[in-house]
């Protein structure tokens, strides 16, 4: 009789064994399953990436077919892609492949989930640009205006909603590496791509930003500083609406659809400087 419970427990044991390695594999499995049915629409891209299957060149407003491989241009070269159920994903090299400078990878490999980031406050009561401008410019300010990630300029500059007497104090410097240490300042606290990039570049990985108040600099935060081309971001904007099947209605609902799209694609950005586009996108 006990030979036979023990039996029988075993039994269960062994069952549920292979039940939870079934379930693990299904886990497992779901997401490329998932990843790969239907066809994405293509929201952003930023350098040459060939579908192999079709051997044409990815573009805004394109769908592609992720049962495919991908031929990269450059290790950084990237797109966003928007799959049937409304969820946008990076399609990028994997880190792994960058030592070996394999350029070619499956869609599976190439495809990582956009991290959704909250939309920053505004308004009289919060807001990191109000505060910039009401506390007036010191580390604190400046670091919740910047962020500890990416930020990013619409446009070719960006004037900092500095006060008068804080640009006769302050000096805003920015620090990177371009043969050597460069340290650059940022006259009247304003960010230009022509000053601070060459030719095409359009960001700085690695980008220190420092305070000078004439006396000594103290560091602010590092950031990712990326310019974004404010043409081609329209052109974002009518591609992911079209994705959506959303209208192009000037609402508050259709406006922070493109809020959250710059914010999860672009990260930190100056809330004017973003509104000054959406305005422009809708004929204001």
């Amino acid at each position: 009789m006990h030979l036979k419970i023990l039996y029988l427990c075993g039994l269960i044991i062994f069952t549920m064994k292979k039940f939870v390695i079934f379930l693990f594999a299904c886990f497992c499995t779901f997401p490329l399953l998932a990843q790969g049915r239907g066809t994405y629409s293509i929201l952003s891209i930023k350098g040459n990436i060939i579908d192999r299957k079709t051997d044409k060149e990815l573009f805004i407003g394109d769908k592609v077919d992720l049962q495919t491989e991908f031929r990269f241009g450059d290790t950084y070269d990237e797109a966003v892609l928007l799959s049937p159920s409304k969820v946008k994903y990076w399609l990028k090299m994997p880190e792994s492949m960058f030592a070996a400078q394999q350029l070619v990878v499956s869609s599976q490999q190439a495809l990582q989930t956009v991290r959704s980031r909250p939309i920053p406050m505004s308004g009289t009561r919060g807001g990191a640009a109000v505060k910039l401008a009401s506390e007036g410019v010191s580390l604190e300010t400046l670091k919740e205006y910047f962020g500890v990630d990416t930020f990013s300029v619409i446009g070719p500059s960006l004037q900092l909603p500095v006060t008068a007497a804080d640009l006769a104090q302050y000096r805003l410097v920015v620090r990177y590496e371009k043969n050597g240490v460069t340290d650059i300042k940022a006259d009247n606290f304003t960010l230009s791509k022509s000053t601070l990039t060459d030719g095409d570049q359009s960001q700085i990985k690695e980008c220190y930003l420092l305070l000078d108040n004439g006396t000594t600099m103290q560091p602010v935060t590092q950031i990712c500083l990326l310019f974004v081309d404010e043409e081609r971001l329209l052109k974002e904007f009518s591609a992911y609406l079209a994705a959506l099947n959303a209208r192009k209605t000037n609402t508050a609902r259709t406006r922070k659809l493109l809020q959250q799209y710059c914010v999860d694609i672009y990260g930190n950005i100056d809330q004017s400087n973003l509104e000054k586009t959406i305005n422009k996108f809708f004929g204001k």
